[in-house]
């Protein structure tokens, strides 16, 4: 009986577990300060590699490197080869100024470095074209210097007068010369008489020019008519009448002079 009232009696509610889960606290970082200093870090480490790499290199890629920073278009229209002028080497295509160009040649020969020195009375900031047969500087059509009356293969006076004056005392320069000739995209206005014609006879003008003045000995005269514009994108533009003086440096006449020397040694060598 007691134990039938007992279940009879009303039982109280089991109390629910609750679990608890314990975060555990973040010490939290220092922020993104170090990102910053490592950043600085690895571009400081990357100059100093870049550096040391350009010190071990030959002084063409040098000379390659620094023609693409001065003229980076140069790289995607023309062809950079290698140059060897007096010792020293340039990027084929480069311009260099004559003080540049001097500045690498070599001392012994001053007789050269005179000769280049002069063309700057003729206009002061020319510059220096390095190409495959040496060293061309442009005589070209300005808005203040007009080297040539229009249509015609007559040197103006004030052409002749600075010509003459820079020729003058000019030392004779020993390595061949080559005269190019070349006119704007203008039509001469003449059937039998064309810009060909036109920039072989300038070059010719030039070329009677050196010879009487014992500048240096002319090998070859070239006439290009307007098949070579300076400004292709001007075809009218005065810069693209010009006259071409090239001082021919390649390794030809080195290569020449060798053999030359080595038939006079033979020459010279007894018979026993």
């Amino acid at each position: 009986m007691v134990e039938k009232e007992k279940a009879q009696q009303p039982q109280a509610p089991r109390e629910k577990v609750r679990l608890v889960f314990k975060k555990k606290k973040s010490k939290g970082h220092h922020g993104g300060a170090w990102k910053v200093a490592y950043a600085d870090f690895v571009t400081g480490m990357m100059a100093l590699f870049i550096v040391l790499w350009l010190t071990s290199q030959s002084s063409l890629i040098r000379a390659y490197i620094g023609q693409y920073f001065t003229d980076p278009g140069a790289y995607k229209t023309t062809k950079i080869q290698e140059s060897k002028v007096e010792g020293s080497v340039f990027a084929q295509g480069s311009k260099k100024s004559i003080d540049e160009v001097i500045k690498n040649m070599d001392a012994s020969k001053m007789g050269l470095i005179k000769s280049l020195q002069k063309f700057k009375d003729i206009k002061q900031d020319m510059t220096v074209n390095v190409t495959p047969d040496g060293l061309e500087i442009d005589l070209s059509d300005t808005d203040k210097m007009v080297f040539f009356k229009p249509g015609s293969a007559e040197i103006t006076e004030d052409a002749k007068t600075k010509l003459t004056a820079t020729f003058y005392g000019m030392p004779r320069i020993e390595y061949p010369i080559l005269i190019e000739g070349h006119t704007d995209a203008a039509p001469t206005g003449r059937a039998d008489y064309t810009n060909w014609e036109l920039s072989g006879d300038r070059a010719n003008a030039l070329r009677r020019i050196i010879e009487d003045m014992n500048v240096g000995k002319v090998i070859e005269v070239r006439a290009y008519g307007a098949s070579r514009l300076f400004r292709t994108d001007l075809p009218y533009d005065p810069s693209n009448r010009r006259v071409s003086f090239i001082i021919k440096m390649s390794e030809e006449k080195k290569e020449e002079e060798t053999s030359q020397n080595a038939e006079k040694k033979e020459e010279q060598r007894p018979d026993f």
